[in-house]
């Protein structure tokens, strides 16, 4: 296992060091991630929409802290952080408000026309972090 260091790459200061998990800790994240599943599941669409407009809202009410940290480990502009924090939370409300329709299976009219289909796959743990 090894260090994971963030560098400011301004000032090549070092901002935080972590370590890496070990492969026991990573299976058993992924197996609480898998347990949880059924669980966010039976939550329902409702529920979890919310849940997820209220993490762009604390996200959007983190926006200063949260730009400086990007603008720290990228070396981007502070307005360019501010963006990319103000787009997730759009990006998170949006897919709150539309998972249902992206995610649960459906038949296309004409999937030959489009050479695509869709499906739900609700049992594979995913996640994303934006930014």
């Amino acid at each position: 296992m090894g260090t994971i260091r963030s560098i400011d790459p301004a000032t090549g200061a070092e901002l935080a060091a972590f370590e890496e998990d070990s492969a026991a800790v990573v299976e058993h994240k992924l197996a609480t991630a898998a347990a949880a599943v059924p669980l966010l599941s039976a939550a329902g669409w409702n529920a979890r929409g919310a849940w997820m407009r209220t993490a762009a809202d604390l996200l959007e009410s983190e926006i200063e802290s949260v730009s400086m940290l990007i603008t720290k480990e990228m070396g981007k502009p502070i307005a360019q952080s501010r963006a990319e924090v103000t787009k997730s939370a759009y990006t998170m409300r949006f897919y709150a408000d539309n998972a249902e329709q992206f995610l649960t299976g459906r038949t296309l009219e004409n999937p030959g026309g489009v050479n695509a289909s869709a499906a739900a796959h609700g049992s594979i743990p995913s996640a994303s972090s934006l930014p």
